[in-house]
């Protein structure tokens, strides 16, 4: 407009009406940008409106100001970049394209008109000027369908301690991304059949158990973002297209933890375990430009709950796997070593009544308690995280000592055929084996009341092999050897990463396991 008022020959035609006008359209722009921070609902209502009357503006224009000699002597190129950018955030790209053609077709039809009243009009420049004006229509819609999703910072929170979802935490967040001074939340999640509110402010900040029913009676305030007044039938939802559309649904004046007459806001969250709807209030600037804002913070909490239930699935997933290993240490060592110190001390008590000395049965018993002692103390240090994680360990001469210990223990004879060379293990691979050993002798001698028990080494490129062999019945199994899993066995070679193969006749039962040797 200043430019066409600083331009000597313009306007062409009329110049008091023009200016009129122009001041007119100027007055009209001074309403919209005052209606557009008084009222969202206002600015709603408009915008059609005053996109109408800027494509009428920027035609009528023509008649003013075309008639000079030069090209692109008109306002029209600024006119339609301002309704293609108007168009694009009121309707989208569609709009956008119609505005492009009626824009351009009525400066070709206000050409034709001008031609008829006696103004010379080259029909060269209009073709130039439809050319011109096609390629902007095409770029701005092109750049209107490309828009981007909004992004927003990322919310993250890990808890390992509590097993709710942190609901309150995320409505914090999205208190702070919307500038929402007040928030509550209303959510379900998949296990739990009712439901729970949350509400958080400057003066307010409670949880309570509501209706099971109450996530799903919020009807289209948990479909889409909403932009809406308490108590008025006045409501923008942003709809599958990225438009906002009215949505006039009585019920939403239902909320009466709401004031009437504020505007809030609704983000729905939906993920694998949580179903939530946020409402948001008291805002400092109520706009339709926060649904798309409203959409992406969804997105994001939804996304932040779903990662927050996997990690508390793994904590509860190790922590089964802890207790399990516990489980095991205690099955295979403090269970196996109380019931042999029980087989020895019904030995002694034997030996008392038929008149010879039990000491050296007791001796035996005490010095095996003891060595039990120093087992299980190791045991509570490796379950700290103890400093020796990483060294690396003789496997003969560790298993050697033990073995002599656990045939004392157990009254039978158990034989350890070294390796020809020397294997070196970590210290987790050296408990599980350990283990596994104390295991493979007492099941032979409680259940199989072997006499004797080998354990054989040997060696490969990168693994080495575990065949443990007792002469005892097999449990009393039948016919001849027959694949079995003992459980305890299984899960340790297992947590080693090796492979076993057990199988137990009535010739006794063998062990044969492969372990994976550590990396240089």
């Amino acid at each position: 407009m200043v430019a066409v008022w600083a331009d000597r020959a313009q306007p062409a035609r009329h110049a008091e009406l023009g200016y009129a006008l122009v001041a007119a359209y100027l007055l009209w722009a001074t309403v919209l940008v005052w209606a557009a921070f008084r009222d969202w609902w206002i600015e709603y209502c408009l915008a059609r409106p005053a996109l109408l009357v800027d494509v009428v503006a920027g035609v009528v224009s023509l008649f003013f100001t075309d008639g000079t000699p030069q090209d692109f002597s008109t306002p029209l190129a600024a006119f339609l970049l301002l309704t293609l950018v108007e168009a694009i955030f009121v309707g989208g790209w569609r709009l956008a394209l119609t505005v492009g053609i009626l824009f351009t077709s009525g400066t070709v039809l206000m050409g034709i008109a001008l031609s008829n009243c006696g103004a010379f009009v080259d029909p060269m420049r209009i073709a130039r000027r439809v050319g011109f004006f096609l390629v902007i229509t095409a770029l701005g819609v092109w750049f209107g369908g490309r828009r981007t999703t909004v992004l927003v910072p990322g919310f993250s929170v890990v808890s390992e301690k509590e097993p709710e979802p942190p609901i309150a935490a995320a409505l914090a967040y999205s208190c702070e991304l919307l500038a929402a001074k007040s928030g509550m939340a209303i959510w379900r999640t998949s296990e739990d059949s009712e439901s729970r509110l949350e509400m958080i402010g400057e003066d307010t900040e409670l949880s309570w158990r509501v209706a099971p029913c109450a996530v799903d009676q919020l009807g289209p305030l948990g479909a889409s973002p909403m932009l809406f007044r308490v108590g008025r039938k006045r409501a923008l939802r942003l709809a599958a297209d990225d438009r906002a559309i009215p949505d006039r649904a009585g019920h939403i004046v239902d909320l009466e933890l709401l004031p009437e007459g504020i505007d809030a806001i609704s983000i729905p969250v939906v993920s694998s375990g949580v179903r939530a709807v946020f409402i948001l209030s008291r805002l400092d600037v109520a706009s339709r430009d926060l649904l798309p804002l409203a959409q992406a913070a969804g997105r994001e909490l939804g996304s932040a709950l779903d990662r927050y239930e996997l990690s508390v699935m793994a904590v509860e997933h190790r922590m089964g796997e802890v207790r399990q290993s516990v489980a095991r240490d205690l099955h295979d060592s403090v269970a196996q070593s109380l019931a042999g110190a029980s087989f020895r001390v019904e030995a002694a008590r034997k030996s008392l009544s038929e008149g010879i000395d039990p000491a050296n049965e007791l001796e035996a018993v005490h010095e095996a308690l003891h060595s039990e002692q120093r087992h299980v103390r190791k045991i509570i240090e490796r379950l700290r995280g103890g400093g020796d994680l990483h060294l690396r360990h003789d496997l003969v001469g560790d298993l050697s000592q033990l073995l002599t210990a656990l045939g004392e223990q157990w009254r039978i004879a158990v034989v350890l055929d070294p390796p020809g060379q020397a294997i070196s293990v970590g210290a987790s691979q050296l408990h599980e084996i350990r283990q596994i050993a104390r295991e493979a002798v007492a099941n032979a001698a409680r259940h199989g009341d072997a006499t004797q028990v080998r354990l054989s080494i040997e060696t490969g490129s990168d693994a080495f092999h575990l065949d443990i062999v007792d002469d005892g019945h097999g449990g009393n199994a039948a016919g001849s050897a027959h694949p079995f899993q003992p459980r305890s066995i299984a899960e340790r070679v297992v947590a080693l990463g090796g492979q076993l193969d057990a199988r137990r006749g009535p010739a006794g039962t063998r062990l044969y396991i492969t372990v994976p040797k550590l990396s240089a």
